[in-house]
């Protein structure tokens, strides 16, 4: 079986002993292995103490070599040579691993029945950028043919006003929730690209927490590819809030964070309560991932935790980055995205790296 396979080296406590790299699944186990780590006084017994092998599938080159650094550095696998850096990012490993034979099977008598994919953009912390994050995926998405629903889930109705939607708007998420659909409206922003209002009263009724759910069941004849809900920013609670509505809701969840401890301390509380969610009410839903936002390049600090994230962190990282650009205020003055007002922007060129990240992992998810 080729591909691009991280494996680990287990013993008979599932303790690691060692983790490679291969494009051929393994089927065996043999001392070369621990060969090619140029590992010191290398003793062919070691072999003696693999119990079993496991593997995670990776979906490029990049992402293979990257995944077994991080967990090299990571979990300190005995008959690795590398160490750790600290690990500023403190969270799961969230990668599956099998054994190595494969449990997925395929057919050619499977139909594949097209999925609408809901995203979710949140962090605890406000300002980061979510509501310019949700309304320049979906600019991105649509420009490449994908039909995409943004949905505005925030009582600020940052989002709303981003595309120029009026406060008395006649339909608003408000209306949908509470599952008044004869009156359904949305705002279309381009040929595939369409937007549920926001509502500043969303929250003054305790909705239950699979009413986004439901009310998006309803929506499946407009068959849209991709929805994207821009959520509040607040720290979740043990109780129903909107953000855990989202989130029963949604296939995946993205955070942009900024270049900075407090962000990346942030990321570290965030991503249990993610998994927390995803144990309680929703076990289809996964992390894809978290990218730096507002950058400036060159700066010390974004060097600086870029390289911890591919060290530390790199299955979680998207790998990507928005610069810092005054172009967003200017597209949030005229009601725009930046796709509308410069189509060779340097912020547009940042937001289409990072939704190539983005579709390619949903694709291979689902794929998988």
């Amino acid at each position: 079986m080729e591909g691009y396979f991280v494996y680990k080296f287990l013993d008979k406590d599932k303790k690691n002993l060692y983790v490679g790299l291969t494009t051929q699944l393994i089927r065996r186990i043999e001392h070369q292995h621990f060969l090619k780590a140029n590992l010191k006084e290398f003793k062919k017994e070691w072999v003696s103490e693999v119990h079993s092998i496991e593997y995670t599938i990776c979906i490029s080159p990049e992402d293979m070599n990257l995944t077994e650094r991080y967990l090299i550095n990571v979990l300190r696998p005995k008959y690795n040579v590398k160490h750790n850096k600290g690990n500023l990012f403190s969270f799961e490993i969230p990668l599956t691993w099998y054994p190595y034979k494969s449990k997925k099977t395929s057919s050619s008598n499977i139909v594949e029945v097209k999925h609408t994919k809901v995203i979710s953009i949140i962090n605890q912390k406000g300002g980061v950028g979510k509501t310019t994050t949700a309304l320049h995926l979906g600019a991105s998405f649509s420009d490449k043919g994908y039909k995409t629903l943004l949905i505005d889930f925030d009582t600020n109705r940052n989002l709303s006003i981003g595309c120029g939607i009026s406060k008395d708007f006649e339909y608003t998420i408000k209306d949908f929730l509470n599952g008044n659909l004869e009156d359904f409206a949305l705002t279309q922003k381009n040929k595939n690209l369409f937007v549920i209002a926001g509502n500043r009263e969303i929250e003054d009724k305790k909705y239950p927490i699979c009413s986004l759910q439901e009310s998006l069941k309803t929506l499946n004849k407009m068959e849209f590819d991709y929805i994207i809900i821009d959520c509040p920013s607040r720290v979740v609670s043990n109780k129903i809030d909107l953000v855990k509505i989202a989130l029963k809701s949604s296939d995946y969840v993205i955070t942009p964070i900024e270049a900075e401890q407090y962000s990346i301390e942030g990321l570290n509380e965030l991503i249990p309560v993610i998994n927390s969610i995803k144990a309680k009410y929703n076990k289809k839903l996964e992390f894809l991932g978290f990218f730096f936002n507002k950058v400036i390049p060159n700066s010390y600090n974004f060097k600086k935790y870029h390289q911890l994230a591919l060290d530390e962190a790199y299955p979680y990282y998207l790998s990507s980055f928005i610069e810092d650009d005054n172009l967003v205020e200017r597209a949030k003055l005229e009601h725009k995205s930046t796709y509308e007002l410069d189509q060779e922007s340097k912020l547009r060129e940042n937001f289409e790296a990072l939704s190539e990240k983005i579709l390619k992992k949903v694709s291979f998810n689902e794929k998988f």
